[in-house]
C-alpha cells in the first residue's frame, strides 16, 4: 500500500471542483459514475468506504489545489466531509459531504457545450492523463516530488481568499507560511513572484 495513503474520521473543511449545467451544479459523486445534483447546504452520501480514485467525493484541503481542476463554467466548492476518509499526499475522498458555500465561479456561456462535444476539445487537452507511468506533482508552475507536496499540505492556507483575486489573497500570506513555503526543496522564488507577486529572498 502506498505510504502516503492516509484513513481516518477526521472533520475536514476542504475544496472541491465541480461541474455545471443548465440545471446547476453535480458532481461525478463515484468517481467516473452517475451524476449527482447538489445544493448549497445539502448533505451527500455515498455506499461504501471511500477509495481514492475509485469511489466516493473527492476533494482538496488547499483552495490552489482545487483551481487546477476548474473548467469553463465549473466551479470550487467549499465542504466539509462528514464521514470516513482516505487521502494521499495530491487528495483526500469521503463518503460524506456537506456543501458549505460556493467560493469562485467561472462564467459559462452555454454555446461552449456544443464546441467541447464536438471533438474540438478533448481528453488530451486536460488536466486528467488516464494513461500514464507515473504521476506527476506540480507546485507553482513547476514539477517537484512528493515530499514538497506532503510539506505544502501542512501549511495554514486559512487566509487565502480567492474572492478578492489570486495576487490580492497571496498579499495576505502570514510571514510564518511564507517561511515553510520558501523552505520547500524545490521552491523557485522566481516562478513563485512571477504567479503570486510576492518578491522572496531565498
Amino acid at each position: 500500500m502506498n505510504p502516503t495513503v492516509k484513513n481516518h474520521s477526521k472533520e475536514i473543511i476542504g475544496y472541491k471542483a465541480v461541474k455545471k449545467d443548465i440545471e446547476g451544479y453535480y458532481t461525478d459523486g463515484n468517481w467516473r459514475s452517475e451524476k449527482i445534483r447538489i445544493e448549497i447546504g445539502g448533505i451527500y452520501s455515498t455506499d461504501g468506504d471511500p477509495i481514492l480514485y475509485e469511489r466516493g467525493f473527492h476533494f482538496f484541503r488547499h483552495f490552489c489545489f482545487a483551481i487546477n481542476y476548474l473548467e469553463p463554467g465549473n466551479a470550487i466548492l467549499k465542504i466539509k466531509s462528514l464521514g470516513c476518509i482516505q487521502e494521499d499526499s495530491e487528495r483526500c475522498v469521503t463518503n460524506k459531504i456537506e456543501i458549505l458555500s460556493v467560493e469562485y465561479i467561472e462564467d459559462f456561456d452555454f454555446s461552449f457545450l456544443k464546441k467541447m462535444n464536438s471533438g474540438d476539445w478533448n481528453s488530451g487537452d486536460g488536466y486528467l492523463n488516464f494513461f500514464c507511468t507515473r504521476t506527476c506533482f506540480f507546485l507553482f508552475d513547476k514539477e517537484v516530488e512528493s515530499d514538497d507536496i506532503i510539506a505544502f499540505n501542512s501549511i495554514d492556507f486559512s487566509w487565502f481568499d480567492i474572492k478578492t483575486g489570486y495576487r490580492e489573497a497571496w498579499k495576505k500570506c502570514p510571514e510564518s507560511e511564507l517561511e515553510k513555503i520558501k523552505k520547500l526543496k524545490n521552491f523557485d522564488p522566481e516562478k513563485f513572484e512571477v504567479i503570486t507577486g510576492i518578491k522572496v529572498e531565498n
